[in-house]
C-alpha cells in the first residue's frame, strides 16, 4: 500500500497518495521506509508542521539517513527556521554531496545571505543528479550560470548494453612501418565489424520508422488513446538533458568541421609535403646508387626510406589521435548519452526507438580519421628496395537518409544535405555540399506521382494497401520531375546560376538507389547532363538487350 501511495503521488493523485501512506503507517508504525515517504509527500503538500514531529522522531532513530535529513531540513525551512534548516541540510550534504533538493534549498539560503558564489556551488551540485525546472528557474532569475557541461559523460555504457558504442573504438593509428601489416589487418577487421553493426542499427532504424508510422496512424484513429505514450517521472529531466546534449553535440560537430577544414587540412598538407621532399632527397642521394648492385647502399637506401616513412606515419598518427581525442570521442560520448536519455522521453515507443537507433549510428560511427599504412622497404643486397605509396583512406561514412514530413522532404549523408518543399506545383530546394563547401538555392515547377491515388479525398488504390503508400511517402520515395532556376554560392559569393532539370524514381529512406537523369545550363559551369548509377545500369541493360 505504501508503494501504491508513492506511485499515486507521481501520477498527481496527492490526496489518494497521502491516504494510502497514512493507512500503511497505521498498519506498520515502526517502518522508517513508510514514515519517510509519508513525511516527504507531506512536505510537498504544504503539511510541514504536521510532518515535523515525525521527522524529528525519525532523525533520532536513524540519525545518518540523507533522505530523512533532507525532509527535516525542508520542513524547517518552510516553517521559517532558517538556521536550523541550514544546519540539518549541511549534515545531509556531508553524507550525500550531490543531493538535489538539499543543495537547491541551501542555494536559496545562501542567496538570501548574499553569498552568490556559494549559491552557485550548491546549484551546480543540485543538477549533478537530477534536473528540475525549479532549479533552472532559480538559477536564471538570480544570474547563476548552470554548468551543464559538468553533466557530460556521466553515463558510461556497460558490457551488457544493447549497443555499446565504446566497444567500437578503432585500433591504434599506425606509427611506423614495422606495425603496418599487423595494424592494417586489425583495421580491416574493425571496419568489417563496424559495417555489420551499422547495418543492424540501420535495419533497426528502418523497422522503428515503420512502426512509428503505424503508431501515428493508431493515434490519429484513436486520439484519446495513450497506450504507447510514456509520461514517467524522468521525462522532464530527459527532455531537458536531451536538448542540452543535442546543443553540445551541434557545437562539437561544428567545431570539428571547422578544425578539419582548416588546421587539420593544413597540418596534413605540411606533413605530406615534408614526406614528399624527404623521399625526393633520398632518391637524389641514394636512389641511383641503390640500383647499381651495391648491397650496403641498398640497405642504406631502405633504412632512409623507412626512417622518412616513420616520421610521416608518426606525424599523421599524432594528427589523427589529436582530432579523435578532441572531437571523435566526445561525439561518440554525446551520442551515447542521447541514446540513453532518448528512452525516457515522452511520446510513442517507436518514436523513442527511432531516436535511439539514429543516435546509435553516429555513436558507433563518429567522425573518425582512418589510419594510413606504409609497408617497410625491403632489400636484397643487389637491387633497389621496394616502396609503395601510402594508401590514404577517407574518413568512413555509412550515413544516408531520406524522409518526408507533410510537403517537406529531407535527404542527406556525410557529404550533402537537401531540403525540398513542394506545394501546388512549385518546388523549392536548398542544398548544401559539405565536401566542396557550396550551397544551392533553386525554385521552379514540378510534380510527383500521388502514391495514394486520391480522388475526392478517397484512395482509389485497389491492389496496393493504403499503408504501403503511406510508408513509401514517409520514406521520401516517389516518381517525379522538376525544372528550376538555380543559384550556386560559396564563401566568396555567387559561383554559378542558370537552369536545371531532373526526372526519375527516388528510393525509400536513402538516395543510394535512385534512378535519375539530371541536366543543367550554368553561366560558369556550361551544359552538363548526368545520370545516377541506377539509371546508367538500366541504360546498359537495355543496350545489351537491343544488341
Amino acid at each position: 500500500m505504501a508503494d501504491i501511495g508513492v506511485i499515486l503521488y507521481y501520477k498527481g493523485a496527492i490526496t489518494e497518495a497521502l491516504w494510502c501512506l497514512t493507512k500503511a503507517a497505521t498498519l506498520q508504525p515502526g517502518s522508517e521506509y513508510i514514515l519517510s515517504n509519508l513525511t516527504g509527500i507531506m512536505n510537498m503538500s504544504q503539511a510541514e508542521a504536521t510532518a515535523l514531529p515525525v521527522l524529528r522522531y525519525l532523525n533520532k532513530k536513524v540519525p545518518n539517513n540523507s533522505t530523512i535529513l533532507n525532509n527535516l531540513g525542508q520542513a524547517l525551512y518552510a516553517l521559517g527556521e532558517t538556521n536550523s534548516s541550514k544546519a540539518v541540510l549541511d549534515s545531509c550534504i556531508r553524507i550525500f554531496a550531490y543531493h538535489p533538493q538539499a543543495n537547491m534549498t541551501r542555494a536559496v539560503i545562501a542567496k538570501k545571505e548574499g553569498k552568490t558564489s556559494e549559491a552557485t556551488v550548491f546549484i551546480q551540485k543540485s543538477i549533478w543528479v537530477a534536473y528540475s525546472e525549479m532549479t533552472d528557474d532559480f538559477a536564471g532569475k538570480n544570474g547563476i550560470k548552470l554548468d551543464y557541461a559538468a553533466l557530460l559523460n556521466r553515463f558510461h555504457p556497460t558490457s551488457t548494453e544493447y549497443i555499446n558504442a565504446n566497444s567500437y573504438r578503432p585500433p591504434p593509428q599506425c606509427e611506423n612501418v614495422e606495425m603496418a601489416e599487423e595494424l592494417e589487418a586489425k583495421w580491416d577487421a574493425w571496419t568489417d565489424r563496424t559495417q555489420q553493426i551499422t547495418a543492424k542499427v540501420s535495419a533497426g532504424l528502418e523497422a522503428a520508422s515503420a512502426n512509428y508510422q503505424k503508431q501515428v496512424q493508431q493515434q490519429l484513429a484513436n486520439k484519446t488513446g495513450s497506450a504507447t505514450v510514456s509520461l514517467g517521472p524522468l521525462h522532464a529531466k530527459a527532455e531537458k538533458l536531451y536538448h542540452i546534449y543535442m546543443d553540445k553535440l551541434s557545437e562539437v560537430q561544428k567545431s570539428a568541421q571547422e578544425y578539419f577544414d582548416n588546421k587539420y587540412r593544413r597540418d596534413k598538407e605540411y606533413l605530406e609535403k615534408e614526406h614528399s621532399d624527404a623521399l625526393k632527397k633520398i632518391e637524389e642521394t641514394l636512389g641511383k646508387q641503390a640500383g647499381e648492385g651495391k648491397g650496403a647502399i641498398g640497405e642504406a637506401y631502405c633504412s632512409a626510406i623507412n626512417a622518412a616513412n616513420n616520421i610521416y606515419l608518426m606525424g599523421i598518427a599524432g594528427l589523427n589521435n589529436g582530432f579523435q581525442g578532441k572531437f571523435s570521442e566526445p561525439i561518440r560520448s554525446l551520442n551515447s548519452e542521447l541514446m540513453y536519455w532518448s528512452q525516457f522521453l515522452p511520446g510513442p515507443t517507436a518514436f523513442r526507438e527511432m531516436l535511439y537507433y539514429e543516435r546509435a549510428i553516429f555513436a558507433v560511427n563518429p567522425m573518425l580519421m582512418h589510419s594510413i599504412f606504409i609497408q617497410p622497404c625491403l632489400t636484397n643486397n643487389k637491387t633497389k628496395g621496394t616502396f609503395e605509396a601510402p594508401d590514404v583512406k577517407s574518413a568512413y561514412c555509412p550515413i544516408s537518409f531520406r524522409f518526408k514530413v507533410s510537403f517537406a522532404k529531407v535527404t542527406g549523408d556525410c557529404g550533402k544535405f537537401d531540403l525540398e518543399l513542394e506545394a501546388d506545383g512549385v518546388v523549392f530546394n536548398f542544398e548544401r555540399d559539405f565536401v566542396n563547401k557550396k550551397s544551392t538555392i533553386a525554385i521552379g515547377a514540378g510534380g510527383s506521382l500521388d502514391m495514394h491515388n486520391m480522388v475526392d479525398g478517397v484512395s482509389k488504390n485497389v491492389l496496393v494497401p493504403s499503408f504501403v503508400g503511406t510508408g513509401v511517402d514517409a520514406g521520401g520515395a516517389g516518381v517525379g520531375a522538376k525544372g528550376q532556376f538555380f543559384i550556386e554560392m560559396d564563401g566568396a559569393g555567387v559561383t554559378d546560376l542558370g537552369l536545371r532539370g531532373e526526372a526519375g524514381v527516388e528510393g525509400v529512406l536513402t538516395d543510394k538507389g535512385d534512378v535519375k537523369i539530371s541536366g543543367k545550363i550554368g553561366i560558369n559551369s556550361g551544359v552538363d547532363v548526368s545520370a545516377t548509377p541506377g539509371a546508367v545500369a538500366i541504360g546498359q541493360a537495355i543496350s545489351g538487350v537491343l544488341k
